[in-house]
Order: C-alpha cells, then structure tokens, then sequence
C-alpha cells in the first residue's frame, strides 16, 4: 500500500490539505448566529470561520471551547451530538485517491464512560447526524476509551486506551479501493504505515472518488455539561508521515509529552447516585408454567417479568406466583401492564389484521373517546392491585411498565408517515383533531409535533394512574430498538426522518411519573447510544434485555452478555429473551452471533417461514445461560431431590408371612440444569429402611441397607427387602416405614408410609414433547411376559411414523397421525386408527367438587367452562359434538367454538351459538350435533353456557370429533414395522417414544399410554 500511495502522491510532493493547532486564546466558541469565535472582538479565522453547527443559545447551550491550545468539545444536556463543521470544501489536490488524517485525542479522567466523539468526512448537504464516513469512532468502555463497533463496522480489533493521556490517531482512506467501495484504515499512535491498523473498514461508497467537494466535522457528545474530549493538531494530508507527526517535525510521543505539560482548567466532579448494582439480577419473561417448563424453572430466577395479559391477571394465578415464591422467597415481581386485550377501536372500521393494528388507534381513543379512557385507566389500576392485593410478599414487586416495544402497541406509528399522508386511526378521529386545532389536520411537522404531544400527555395520565395504584413503586419506559427520539439526532434534523419521534426521553422519563429506561443489550454499541448515556447523563436507573436469538442481536453473544453486566450504579439487571429457535441453522439473518455452548441438535429452525422467534429449546437455552449465569442454583439444587416410592402391601397378617417392601428411586436431576453433565449424577447411593417397631428383616442377607450405586440422570433403581411383622403390628402414622438415602456430598432424602399398602403408581398418561422422549413403567409385579396394548394420541398437527421401543424391540406405525387421531397398537401386530376427541383440556371440571366423581350441577351464572381444543389437521373441518348429560327447570345448554381468523391469527373468531336442544331432565348418553367449521377457523377452544341463566345443567362428557373415519376406525396392521415390546422380563422398563415430526416445548404433542391385555386403555 505504501508502494502505490507513492505512485499516486510522491512523498516529494505530499501536501498538507489542513493544519489545526488550535492555538486561540481560552474561551468558549460562540454558535453559528454570532460567529465561531471566543467573542465578538477575537473571532476564529481560517477554515472554521463561522462554521459551527450547534444549538442556539441557551441555558443548556453546547460548551464547545478552547483552553491550553485544544479544543474541548462535547454537548449540553438534551441535545444529540454537536458538530464541528469545515464548511470550506476541498479542492486541492482533488485528484488524489489516497488522503490521511491525523489528530490527537484524549478523553478526561473524571468522566464515567458513555461518551462519543468522531471524525467525519461529509458530503455537503446530507445530515450531519449520518455522516457518509466516520474516520474513527471512539466510545468510553469502563473508564477507558475504546473503538467502538457501532460507529465503525468492518473488521474491527478494539483498541482500549487509559484517559487522561493523548493519543495519536491516523486514518488512511482509500477511494474505490475495492471497485467502487472505498477502504479506510485507522491506526492509534503508529510508528509506520506497516503497522497492524485497528481499524479496516470497507465495502462502503462514500460518494465520488476523491475528496473533492467534500467536508470535515468533529462530532463528540458530553456528559451534563463537562467537556469530555480534548482534540488538537489535526492534519488533513497525502502521506502517512505528515499525518502521523502533527507538525511535521514533532513524533506523537513528543507531542503527547507537551501536552500533558499544559494549563487545563480543572474538571468538575461528577455526582453520585445510588449504587443499585444488579439489585434485581437475571429475569425471566414470565406467562405461566406448562408444558415442559416446570415451577422451578421459573420459581429459580431472580425476578419475573409478568406478561399481563398474556397471563391473565386474576387472583388465581397471583396464587400460582405465590406458590413461587414460597420456593424462593427472594424472587422479585415486575408488572407489564397492558390495558387494551381484545382492545377494538372504539371508532372507526378496523382494518389491520396485526398486533399492531389491534391497537393502533388507542392514542386517539384515549384522547377523544372517554369511554374508551376510562377503560383503559381501569384496566391499568386492575393489573396492578391484583398483584399488590394477592401476592403474598408485596415488597418483592419492584417496578411496572406500560406496555413494550414503544411506540407499537398502542398507536399508528406517525413516525414512519411522509408529508401529506393519512391512516385509518387520524381518518376516524379527523373531526375531533381539527376541531381541537381548529384548522384542517394535515400531516406535517407541526402535525408530528401535535402527535408527539398527545404521546407524551398519554403516558402523564395513565403513570400517574401507574404510581398511585402500586404505590410509588418505579416505572419504567420501554422503547423498542430503532426508534429515533430527538436524543438520538443533531439539533435541526428533519422531523420527516424515518422513525423520528418529536419528543425526548426526559419528556416521559420524569419526576412523580417515570423514573427510568429499559434498554436493549444488542450490542455493547447499541447498548451504549441507545440507554446507557441517558443513565450517566441523567441518574435514571435501567433494565435491559439479553436477546437469545443471534438474529435479534447485531453484537456477538458473549459481547451482549458482557454488555448487559455492564458495572454501573443504576443497572438493576437484565432480562433473558429465549424463544428456543436460537442456533446457526439456514435463514439465520446473524450467524455469526449465536451463543457458541449451543450444542449442534439444538441449532435448527422452528417451521420456517412461521417464527424465526420460537422453537422447541426453550427449557434447555434457559436452563444452561441462568447454569452460566449461576442464577438461582440453591433453588435448583433445594428441589431435584430424588423422589422414593414404597411398593408393599401388608393387609392381614398372621406374622408368619413374608411381605416385600420394594422402594424405587428416582433421580430428578438431569443435565440441562448444569453446566457439569457430571452434577446430574447421584453417585455411590445407599438406601436405608429404618427402624420399625415389630418389622423384622429375613432370608439370607438381612440388611437394612441397600447400595444402588451410581445412579445417571433420569435413573431409577428398586430397592427390595424381605420382612415379616410381629402379630398385631400395624404400619400407621405412629409406626410408620421410613426410608433415608444417602449419597456423598448431597443432603440425606427420607420418605415415610403409614398406609397398610402402598403401590407404586404407573400405566400413566405420558406426555410426548419430542421425538425421543421417554420413561419408566414398574414391571416388576408382572408375572410373565407379555405384549402392551399401546395406544398413541396426537395432539398437535401429525405423528409421522410413530413408534416405541423398550430398549431390546422396537414397534412402528410407517404412516401418518393427524390431530386427534389416536392409533392403538394390540392385541399381538393388530392396529388401528381410531377418531378421536379434539378436546384436551382436564374433563375433571365438569365432576362435582365434593369428590364423589358425579357429575357437577351448575345452577349459577351464564359462562360454565371452558375447554381447550385441537385444531383439525384440516381447514373447514366437519365436526361432531357429543354431549351426555341432563337439564332442569328450563335450562338450555349453549356452545361456542372460539379461536382465531386465519391465515395471520390475530383477530378472533367465534362459531355461531350451538344449542343442545336434545338434552331434558333424564339422563342422555350421546347426545349428538354437526357443526361445519369455516375454512378461516384456527379453533382453539370450547365455551359451554347456560343460556338465559336460568335452571341447572349436569354434564357427564364432551367429546368434538372431526368426521371423516368410521367410527370402528381403520385396520392399519399392515402398516406396522419390527417387534411389539415386551412386560416383565425387567423389574423396571424404560420405554421411548419416536417419530419424524418436529419437537414442541410449550405443550404436549401427543399422549402414549401403556396397558396389560387385559385392561382397556382410556
């Protein structure tokens, strides 16, 4: 490179294009209006005559000045990043390809991080706030100055520089080095153009091929008016050399030396606020626990984020957070209050089948509509007493937001709308927005500053609302990545930009209202621009969000880790976003960026194009980063306990019996908790039977403890003796059984029985997440060996050639499964494919409450129950409801199939009323109805109602079967593959479920259930 930079510019003939030493007397630079001078009489001379793009004068006027020779640059409180500006363009030397630039830079001691400063190169004209290049971008890390990703991309090794010194900066850049992208390269205190640069940046055009019409700007920002960065001799040149050494005669080292030697004022302290560090710790987006996500992965986290309404808020599952925190009574409470479920527009045709458009005319609705205004006040103080009011350690609530992701949610989003144009939520409000202005609505700049407004005096209304219902508690504003305030840009920007917002955050984020800033950790650049300066600058406290997903994240993952730890008094802590689709599989927009400790079978996509959000590892992505994290792990460790089962029956006993106490173990742990797969194990365990009064131990080895050995994750063992009881000795509450296990360096586990029998429970239910998934049947009560009817039921969309294994034969199903469908297997190779019910839900609901499993009579309120459904595997699907049950004293039975409009889902549906006329006041078995789904139906539930609320209803059963199969089902034994598994052969059995269809984690996909020939499987 050398070599052609002298074929182009010959050392002989380098020319200096600029030389800056600042040498002017001390003092602060006045703005554009009153010339760039130190005051009227001593103005600036030379290229920065009369060139300073800052705001106006005012109380917060940017303190740009000169002391001891430099420049100390930075901005006031509210504004963006003031700007230095050569309004000269360049001329000389226009047809070189190659330009250098040097300068010096120091950032003060006494400033936290979080300030910016840049050199730019600008064509005249464009914003100033999006430089066509950034020469160098240079963003405070920890006390220390270092590049920053953000500002220059490209192949980046940071540079980390002590403050207080001067360093010597040299940028090289090269016109259409790359066809028509242009390369820059930036060095710090360099001896030789040979040296390793920090910086190569590429793959850009800047425009043109040469300097020529171009300008040069110093950008910098500071921290609540002290100057942060002092800048002096800067160099604008064709070589290398008269770049690097600021007078072409002095070394950067010299330089650095003399300027250290200077006169600069002193600089004033920063002041303190309150170390709150990590007060929360790592959160969890809480909704509920279900599926494969237990209580404990849940109850384990240092605090929650309740997604109302996603979770509804109800006393009841204020109950089931209660139940948490009696695991962990630390665990912390963050309220997302979201006002506006199954919100519709209280005027006007909605017309946006999004989340969105759901509720982008809230705004208007909550200025104009007073109906529609006091709803939503009251479903904010709703949300939040019924946390306060039911949760039963109040002083774990430690703050609120309104809504996420702002300004979605709740308008329509004018900031992406162009001059002149309209919406559907301004035309339903249009009467009543010119009649408050008082002239025709034109969407202008003063219309965006009109918006803006009404955005700001929303969020006064509903946080005063927020603050008095939780009592003083800390809210904070969530604003979602990308979205510009007039923070983020340089005073004069157009308000027509993209994404622009007219408002800045101190306009929300205020006294008595808000108190703080959620930021988002997408990278420690991001992180930087977008929350953490507001937070030095202003005190406020903060939260952020540690994205997961490599494609929701511009920064690395270990970066984004590093960035939302980052040690600042007002970071509370973070919250972990993991839709379990996380890995490097095709279509991942950021590969780069996934988190490295994925194993390789969990980087795969989740029904591509549907999300690229949500997958089938959850559980494991959230239960190995809060391993890493060390998140909760005395929880963790307090409850995978092993778990003892007793198996014995004593019954009438005449002492000469021999009686079996069989125990079983189970370990509870298993890998996906730990960092270690080791820690999973439960080694060298010993089970003891302890002492019973009239219990005595026979046969050859009479001991009353066991050693079972190692035991792996998600192993059982048995544990056998032999005993008789003396005459009259009876095993109760007084003289119960009692067995301890023991292992090293784990507390010692006890379990008591004080029933005459006990038996071990199984021939479950078996709920199937994943191909793969398995468990463990107790065979040893069976006598002979023998084939298991097996029946498979399908949950969600198919089972594509199912199967089961016991480890030793292994039985499949080459076909398909669909929703609903059940295939039983036996007896012996026999099949078939039976119709099943669509309703999954618990059908205890519709048994009375006393315990005597009869039917319930419901004889209060319209609403009975609701159940939740399968959707078909087919749209438009013909369904068959069957009911048993009876009425009285004139109650009509009615019910709704409700869901979603496909093909988005998004806004509801609901089937026309279905009124079981059949039922009367005897008892009817099958009572049978035909309801043909539309093809727009993704169904999801069904609504029983005592129509009129009037008389009593008893239901006995519901079944919603699709039709299509004969009600004996098909013969597919032909269709079956390898060897039936066999009962009996082993004490304990462990049987695997397979198939070819895609994982779930948030609910099961299908049920197996084993059963002995001689037992009808349910």
């Amino acid at each position: 490179m050398v070599g052609a930079l002298l074929v182009i510019v010959p050392a002989a003939m380098a020319t200096v294009l600029i030389s800056e030493d600042f040498d002017y007397p001390d003092g602060a630079l006045v703005t554009r209006a009153g010339g760039f001078g130190v005051d009227d009489e001593n103005k600036w001379t030379g290229p920065w005559q009369n060139s300073a793009d800052l705001p106006a004068p005012s109380t917060e006027i940017a303190k740009w000045s000169i002391a001891g020779g430099q420049l100390m640059a930075g901005s006031g409180i509210g504004h963006g990043y003031p700007n230095l500006i050569i309004d000269r363009p360049f001329a000389e030397n226009a047809g070189a390809r190659v330009y250098y630039i040097g300068f010096d830079l120091k950032r003060h001691k006494g400033n936290p991080a979080g300030t910016l400063f840049g050199v730019t190169l600008d064509l005249p004209g464009e914003k100033k706030s999006q430089p066509n290049l950034n020469i160098i971008g240079i963003a405070a890390a920890n006390g220390r100055f270092a590049i920053n990703a953000n500002v220059v991309t490209g192949g980046i090794t940071a540079g980390d520089f002590e403050p207080g010194e001067f360093h010597r900066f040299v940028g090289r850049l090269e016109f259409d080095r790359l066809g028509s992208s242009d390369v820059l390269s930036v060095w710090a205190n360099p001896k030789s153009e040979d040296d390793k640069p920090l910086i190569v940046k590429f793959n850009e055009d800047i425009g043109g091929d040469s300097l020529e019409g171009m300008t040069l700007g110093i950008i910098a920002r500071e921290i609540s008016g002290t100057p942060s960065w002092a800048i002096d001799n800067i160099n604008l040149t064709t070589d290398f050399a008269s770049a690097r050494d600021a007078t072409m005669q002095s070394t950067a080292e010299e330089l650095a030396t003399e300027k250290e030697e200077r006169t600069v004022a002193p600089e004033p302290e920063i002041a303190a606020v309150p170390d709150r560090y990590w007060d929360w710790g790592t959160g969890f987006y809480y909704v509920r626990w279900a599926g494969r996500l237990t209580a404990l992965d849940c109850a384990r986290a240092d605090w929650l984020l309740l997604r109302f309404p996603d979770l509804d808020p109800t006393r009841e599952n204020m109950l089931k957070i209660n139940q948490l925190i009696e695991m962990n009574p630390r665990l912390k409470i963050f309220i997302r209050v979201w006002p506006m479920k199954d919100f519709n527009p209280a005027k006007g045709e909605f017309t946006h089948n999004t989340p969105t458009g759901r509720a982008s005319r809230m705004m208007y609705d909550f200025h104009y509509s007073p109906e529609a205004k006091e709803k939503i006040l009251a479903e904010t103080r709703r949300h939040i007493r019924v946390v306060l009011d039911h949760i039963s350690k109040p002083e774990n609530v430690v703050g609120m937001c309104l809504l996420e992701e702002l300004p979605q949610f709740l308008t329509d989003m004018g900031c992406y709308m162009k001059d002149g144009e309209t919406n559907p939520s301004i035309e339903a409000y249009r009467e009543e927005i010119e009649a408050e202005l008082g002239k025709p609505f034109v969407w202008n700049d003063d219309a965006r500053r009109w918006w803006s407004k009404k955005y700001v005096e929303m969020f006064d209304e509903i946080h005063l609302v927020m603050k008095e219902a939780g009592e003083g508690r800390d809210i904070f504003y969530w604003p979602q990545t990308g979205y510009k305030t007039l923070d983020h840009v340089l005073p004069g920007t157009d308000l027509s930009t993209s994404s622009l917002m007219a408002i800045h955050f101190a306009d929300i984020v205020k006294p008595d209202h808000c108190d703080g800033l959620f930021g988002y950790a997408g990278s420690e650049s991001v992180f930087e621009h977008e929350t953490l300066r507001f937070a030095r600058e202003r005190g406020w406290p903060f939260w952020s969000q540690t994205s997961h997903p490599a494609f929701m994240r511009s920064g690395g993952w270990e970066e984004c880790r590093r960035a939302s730890k980052i040690r600042m008094p007002q970071n509370l802590g973070t919250l972990l976003f993991c839709g379990g689709s996380c890995g490097r599989y095709p279509g991942n927009a950021a590969p780069a960026n996934v988190d490295p400790t994925l194993p390789a079978a969990e980087q795969v996509p989740y029904r591509p194009p549907r999300s690229q959000h949500f997958g089938p590892y959850v559980v494991e992505h959230h239960r190995r980063y809060y391993a890493q994290e060390n998140v909760g792990m005395d929880v963790v460790e307090k409850y995978l306990q092993p778990e003892l089962s007793f198996n014995y029956d004593f019954g009438d006993h005449d002492g000469k019996q021999i009686h079996s106490v069989i125990v079983q173990v189970h370990n509870t742990r298993d890998a996906s908790w730990f960092i270690d797969p080791k820690k999973a194990l439960l080694n060298d365990v010993k089970l003891t039977l302890l002492p019973v009064n009239g219990l005595s131990f026979v046969g050859r080895i009479a001991n009353p403890t066991i050693a079972l050995g190692d035991i792996e994750e998600d192993g059982y063992r048995i544990a056998e003796w032999l005993v008789r009881l003396e005459p009259g000795t009876r095993i109760s509450a007084d003289n119960p059984l009692r067995v301890r296990l023991t292992a090293p360096d784990r507390p010692a586990v006890e379990a008591i029985a004080d029933q005459s029998s006990a038996v071990i429970k199984g021939w479950k239910t078996h709920s199937i997440f994943a191909s793969g998934d398995s468990w463990v049947e107790p065979t040893f009560a069976i006598d002979e060996p023998t084939a298991p009817l097996i029946r498979v039921r399908v949950l969600d969309n198919t089972a594509v050639n199912p199967g089961l294994s016991d480890g030793q034969n292994t039985i499949t199903y080459k076909g398909t499964v669909r929703a609903s469908e059940e295939l039983e297997i036996g007896p012996g190779r026999s099949a078939r494919i039976m119709a099943g019910s669509l309703v999954k839900g618990d059908l205890d609901i519709l048994k009375d409450r006393d315990g005597s499993g009869q039917a319930r009579g419901w004889s209060d309120g319209e609403e009975l129950f609701t159940l939740p459904l399968m959707n078909p595997s087919e749209r438009g699907a013909k369904l068959r409801i069957t009911v048993s049950g009876k009425v009285a004293d004139g109650a009509r039975l009615k019910l709704l199939i409700t869901g979603w409009i496909l093909p988005d889902s998004y806004l509801p549906w609901t089937s026309d009323p279905i009124v079981v006329e059949a039922l009367n006041d005897t008892w009817q078995e099958d009572v049978t109805l035909e309801y043909q789904l539309p093809e727009i139906a993704d169904i999801r539930k069904i609504v029983a109602w005592r129509e009129g609320d009037q008389g009593t209803i008893w239901i006995g059963d519901i079944t919603v079967t699709p039709q299509g199969l004969p009600e004996e089902g098909i013969d597919v034994s032909d269709r079956l593959e390898g060897t039936l598994p066999v009962l009996g052969e082993r004490p304990l059995t462990r049987f695997t479920y397979f198939d070819d269809s895609e994982p779930l984690w948030h609910q099961a996909r299908v049920q197996v259930r084993l059963a002995l020939r001689d037992t009808k499987a349910p």
